[in-house]
């Protein structure tokens, strides 16, 4: 299985290749991390409960390309121009979700109420 963590190939990966399988991570982010317009996720719906940004492996904050989320993937998965890979009756298409978080550098996120934020 391929990591596809970067939602611009998708539209090749669905419409050429025909992919049925999908791996993604969810990189499960604290809320100054997903505040900052420097890490490009402005898109996020509520980024004061943190975010899940598609990424392996830890993000770096000053990226200059943004990274994807998980309202991006919702985006698309919605978007009508997609709307018959995922609906099509003679397919079924499998999005694997890799949840991640990277405790060592946050190692007091389960002892306060930020870390409650990835359940909601």
């Amino acid at each position: 299985m391929i990591f596809y963590n970067d939602l611009r190939e998708w539209p090749s990966i669905m419409l050429k290749e025909g992919h049925e399988w999908l791996k993604t991570d969810f990189n499960f982010q604290l809320p100054s991390f997903c505040n900052s317009t420097s890490s490009a996720t402005s898109r996020v719906q509520n980024p004061e409960e943190g975010c899940f940004i598609l990424n392996h492996d830890t993000p770096i904050l000053n990226r200059q390309t943004a990274y994807n989320t998980s309202d991006d993937l919702l985006n698309l998965i919605m978007d009508p121009l997609y709307k018959y890979w995922f609906t099509n009756p003679n397919q079924t298409v499998y999005i694997a979700l890799c949840f991640k978080f990277d405790i060592s550098s946050h190692a007091d996120v389960c002892d306060n109420n930020t870390g409650l934020l990835w359940r909601r």
